[in-house]
This record gives C-alpha cells, structure tokens and sequence, in this order.
C-alpha cells in the first residue's frame, strides 16, 4: 500500500498579505491598550498629586498644576479659525497660555483646556512644526519670549502619538470626572466624600 506523504500546503501572496495585515492590526491594538494603561497610570496619579476632587473644576485643576509647577497658568477664549486648531498651548519663559475656541459650547471649551493642560502641558510635549502664527491672538506675547507652541488639531486628524495622547487624557478624565458625579450620593457633601473615598483607597476614577 503506498505511503501518504502529507504536506504543508504554502500560503499564496494573497494570504500572506491578509496575514501581514492582521498581524500588524493585533500589534497596533496590544500597542495602544498599553500605552492607555501607562496614559490612565499617569493622570490618576497626577490628579491625586493635585489634590483633584471632584466635580471636576477647570479652573482648580490649572490654579493646582501652576502652584505645583511654579508656572502661572492663563486661559484664554478666542475666535479661533473654524477649521484650524480647537487650542493652542504657548509656552513662555515663565507661564504657560492656553488659547480655546471661543465660540463652541462650554463643555467643549473644557474638553479643549483638557486637552492642552492634561495632556500636552503634562505630558510635556514637543511643539508642533505646523502651527499657525499665533501673535495676532497674543498682541501682548513677543515671539522672542515663547519657548513652545502646540496645537490641539481638528478631531479628525489626531493620527500622531502626541494628539493621540492628550485627546485620550481629555477623554479619560472628563469620563473619569462624570462618573464619580454620578455616584456620589445626593445627601453628602460631595467634598467631604470625597475626603472619605480618598482615605479609605477608594479606586473609582483617580480618587
């Protein structure tokens, strides 16, 4: 009775090519899960340096960051362009400016600063190549004096690790902020729970 030689049928070039593809997808996604899980690792251990309570305030997330920084921290609503930049951080010698369109609602104007502060500014990222003249929204602002400008693009166009980055820290923390609202019970003072959650390691959000 002959013998029945089995063999290793080869992939065509058609397969191997889906294969390459598939192969690099699942990296690309094992890549992105972990550097959410160092971005997430981040920010909750920023916002606890901070001493962030929530709900969530802009204005005493900047006023912490600055104070710990030693860096003045202005914000500034302006009439940026509609299809250029939602922000602009500019970094001078001793502060750091961010510029937020003027004309979108408020809680899009937060999503912005976020953005910039919680991501850019905290995750101190290099200026970007391609940002726009900023001196006519900053007449006071000598360029000679600004060591760094980035800006936050249009939200179809974060297809570089620095946007990816601080559009997610603007994401995470909005979530994070939202959610720990929504669970603090109506009849406690909402800073004196959060004084308990923090003392008792509470892990909701960044708390």
């Amino acid at each position: 009775m002959p013998s029945i030689t089995r063999g290793t049928r080869r992939r065509s070039d058609g397969e191997n090519s889906v294969f390459r593809a598939a192969r690099e997808e699942f990296l690309a996604a094992r890549r992105e899960r972990s550097a959410e899980r160092d971005l997430r690792r981040r920010l909750r251990q920023q916002l606890r340096e901070l001493g962030v309570r929530f709900p969530l305030s802009i204005e005493a997330l900047c006023q912490a960051l600055a104070a710990q920084r030693g860096r003045a921290i202005i914000l500034r609503a302006v009439p940026l362009p509609a299809h250029g930049p939602a922000g602009l951080w500019v970094k001078t010698k001793d502060t750091d400016i961010v510029l937020y369109q003027q004309h979108t609602h408020p809680w899009h104007q937060d999503h912005i600063i976020l953005h910039e502060v919680m991501g850019h500014i905290c995750g101190n990222h290099a200026p970007d190549p391609g940002t726009q003249p900023f001196e006519a929204l900053l007449p006071g602002v000598s360029p000679e004096t600004v060591d760094r400008v980035v800006s936050a693009r249009a939200r179809c166009s974060y297809d570089n690790a620095q946007e990816w980055e601080a559009e997610r820290a603007a994401d995470i923390v909005t979530t994070w902020s939202l959610l720990l609202t929504s669970l603090a019970p109506p009849s406690s003072p909402e800073a004196d729970l959060a004084a308990v959650h923090c003392a008792m390691g509470d892990r909701r959000g960044w708390m």
